[in-house]
């Protein structure tokens, strides 16, 4: 699994990345998110960070999944929108 962790693959990142992270999350550790942004920072790749302390693998209170979807679709919107790189 190593060689193929995002942390590992840094460097070959070419789009910007939407991470969000729960504090109380056990499958995928805050830890491991915040080791992935230090790294994204050190090689100047762009990110945007969504944390909730008070939330699992996966955002269940109403008014955090309203935030969540705010944010990934206007990321998307940015990202993927008409005459963007990488668009169709």
């Amino acid at each position: 699994m190593r060689p193929n962790s995002p942390i590992n693959l840094v460097d070959k990142i070419n789009r910007p990345l939407f991470m969000a992270y729960g504090g109380l999350d056990r499958n995928v550790l805050p830890e491991q998110g915040l080791q992935l942004a230090r790294a994204l920072d050190r090689a100047n790749k762009k990110y945007e960070w969504m944390f909730k302390g008070d939330e699992a693998h996966g955002y269940f209170s109403v008014e955090n999944r309203v935030e969540f979807y705010s944010k990934m679709e206007a990321f998307l919107r940015e990202h993927l929108g008409p005459n963007k790189p990488g668009s169709r």
